[in-house]
């Protein structure tokens, strides 16, 4: 009897663990433009290939539809440029990837990015040839 309530018990919590990893994984491709929302802090650190390093701290706001703003303090091979405003677009696939697109300082930068932890965090790459970085967005 007792080896027959172990064995229920196990099949029982295997099955329950089973199901919370797949409810876990079904919850965490539940990604679109609206997991993108509200207002997020964000710093990036690289290099400029043949120019220099690049340093970036600043405010991301985005609607929850694909648009947002940024205002940013650039180090850029050690000039300082602060409260540069950009505007962005972005698209959210449903697996919580993306891209990014910003526009301002003068140029458009592209780049792709990773929703993480429960939607808190975006973690975001540049796809331009010749920049090398890394950015950090949590939401405040």
């Amino acid at each position: 009897m007792k080896r027959a309530i172990t064995s229920v018990v196990f099949v029982i919590s295997f099955v329950s663990l089973l199901v919370l990893g797949l409810v876990s994984r079904v919850q965490a491709g539940d990604c679109s433009n609206a997991s993108i929302k509200g207002t997020y802090g964000f710093s990036c650190e690289g290099t400029v290939v043949g120019v220099g390093p690049i340093a970036v701290i600043g405010v991301f706001t985005a609607d929850g539809n694909g648009n947002g703003s940024e205002v940013e303090t650039i180090s850029f091979n050690g000039d300082i440029s602060q409260g540069v405003p950009f505007t962005v677009t972005y698209t959210v696939n449903a697996d919580c990837t993306g891209s990014f697109v910003s526009t301002g300082f003068g140029s458009v930068f592209h780049n792709d990015f990773v929703i993480d932890d429960n939607k808190k965090e975006i973690r975001l790459t540049p796809t331009e040839s010749g920049f090398v970085a890394v950015c950090l967005y949590r939401k405040q």
